[in-house]
């Protein structure tokens, strides 16, 4: 289950544990592995495990290769990539720096330059930069 964070705590627990208690009513055997970008607390008995953020050296290890497989080579600015990691580092979330790489490459296709850069004044400059 992704984004099992937009659950509150109570509802969480209660899914969670009705979902591996089924065996005794259905005869089913259950595994649940719930993905969350926030740090929800559930209760010990649903045997929770946590998988610590990304930090900014795998982020930019992770980006690297999305920059390699989306972009031509020379196409993102480093300027442009380093704004990318910075933003994705402040909101820990992969899912946004994908969504700011695929963005900027939609802008720069739209100036008809062949190039993603800070200078562009994308709009996520606009909305996140300022």
């Amino acid at each position: 289950m992704d984004d099992f964070n937009f659950l509150d705590d109570e509802a969480a627990n209660d899914i969670l544990y009705a979902l591996l208690k089924a065996h005794e009513e259905y005869a089913v055997k259950i595994g649940i592995v719930a993905a969350t970008t926030e740090g929800v607390m559930l209760d010990m008995e649903t045997g929770a495990i946590y998988f610590p953020l990304y930090d900014e050296e795998e982020i930019v290890d992770i980006l690297r290769q999305r920059v390699k497989l989306g972009f031509f080579e020379g196409v993102m600015a480093n300027e442009a990539f380093d704004r990318i990691v910075e933003l994705t580092a402040k909101v820990c979330d992969l899912r946004f720096s994908i969504y700011l790489l695929r963005m900027s490459g939609i802008e720069a296709e739209r100036r008809a330059s062949r190039k993603v850069e800070v200078e562009l004044r994308f709009f996520w400059q606009r909305a996140y930069l300022h």
